[in-house]
């Protein structure tokens, strides 16, 4: 019987092994997953209607509204109109913009719970329940669909609690009620806002960002009571936060920002119907306000996604998520309100640059034929 010393030897002698064995095999994994996911995707079965008429649809809608949209790509000595780029640098930033669009506009209904399956083989009895799940996006994503769903999730939880952080500032300056309370100026930006996003981030019950996603109904009864106890269970955590920031921003009005008091005290109760009345109002896909933070952030994270890929071709696909690389300079950018969000703006824009960069390794030569750019 071999000792655990000797146990312990052997066992890092075969990590060591296969720590090499895939060192060595991961340059030649990199360079043949383009052409094997472009290999799977030409032989998986084709469907009733034309293979690629929402790829089509996708990428030539996103190049129409960055036209529109007269979209200027910032280099670091001038600014460039999207129509006078090259094919191919007009083809990159398309894609990118799809794929942002893709992540705050989902076409298709979100599960939240169950997860998407995916498979990285050409096995034509799973492919069409994947595409079936999520029938509207572009057919090339086919194999990206979990990525895709996770980005999307997480999302909408950043706008959710960009909403959250901006309920904060607006309690902070809201009309004083009480003639007891010392009126006194306070200036959001002096307040500690890293602090009020820890505290949400905290408190807020899974799937915080639900509310702006499309769900599709289930069908089976057990499913559906478990989607409303989820449902529940979600609206009594998003009170729990509204509650919380109430209580927070009526401590601030009450006292100086710079003094510290952990404990804190039942919010005044007109601030607290306003932070609940606000809740209510923005915290639906429908909110105007909502689709504008909604859009501030996509426009932030398509820029920081645009600079890394295209301008600065920084990023490494299969590298890890560097935390303050190369998208740094881009979120020092971000509009006011964001700021307190960066790390996650800069997180959620780096995964999302590296599906790019994968998606675009695969398909960006099919993308640049005149079958996808004849209106361009």
């Amino acid at each position: 019987m071999c000792s655990p010393f000797i146990t312990s030897c052997f066992s890092r002698v075969g990590q060591d092994i296969a720590n090499h064995q895939m060192q060595t095999c991961r340059p030649l994994i990199i360079h043949t997953s383009p052409g094997f996911e472009l290999r799977t995707f030409k032989e998986r079965p084709t469907c009733s209607q034309p293979p690629l008429k929402i790829t089509e649809q996708w990428l030539t809608s996103a190049h129409r509204r960055l036209a529109d949209a007269e979209y200027q790509l910032n280099l670091p000595d001038r600014p460039l109109a999207f129509k006078t780029l090259g094919m191919r640098s007009r083809v990159i930033i398309s894609v990118i913009e799809g794929l942002v669009d893709l992540i705050f506009n989902p076409p298709s209904p979100v599960p939240l719970t169950s997860p998407i399956i995916t498979t990285t083989s050409p096995s034509h009895q799973l492919i069409p329940n994947i595409i079936t799940q999520l029938p509207d996006y572009p057919e090339t994503l086919f194999l990206d669909h979990s990525r895709v769903i996770q980005l999307t999730k997480d999302a909408a939880d950043v706008t959710s609690v960009y909403l959250l952080l901006m309920l904060h500032r607006q309690l902070l300056v809201s009309s004083y009620q009480d003639s007891t309370i010392p009126r006194r100026q306070i200036n959001p930006e002096d307040v500690d806002m890293q602090l009020v996003k820890k505290e949400i981030l905290e408190l807020a019950p899974r799937n915080l960002g639900r509310c702006f996603l499309r769900t599709r109904p289930s069908s089976d009864p057990q499913s559906s009571q478990a989607e409303a106890r989820e449902l529940e269970k979600w609206k009594s955590g998003v009170q729990s936060v509204v509650l919380q920031i109430a209580s927070r921003a009526s401590e601030a009005r009450r006292r100086p920002v710079s003094s510290s008091n952990p404990c804190l005290r039942a919010p005044e109760p007109h601030l607290l119907k306003v932070a609940e009345s606000w809740s209510e109002n923005q915290f639906k896909l429908e909110s105007p306000l909502s689709a504008l933070m909604r859009d501030r952030l996509r426009d932030a994270v398509l820029e920081i996604v645009v600079q890394t890929v295209l301008v600065r071709g920084s990023i490494n696909p299969h590298g890890p998520l560097s935390g303050s690389g190369s998208s740094q300079p881009a979120v020092q950018k971000l509009a006011t309100g964001m700021e307190p969000l960066a790390p996650e703006i800069r997180q959620l824009s780096e995964r999302l640059s590296k599906l790019a960069v994968l998606h675009l390794n695969v398909y960006q030569t099919m993308y640049e034929q005149d079958d996808f750019s004849t209106e361009w």
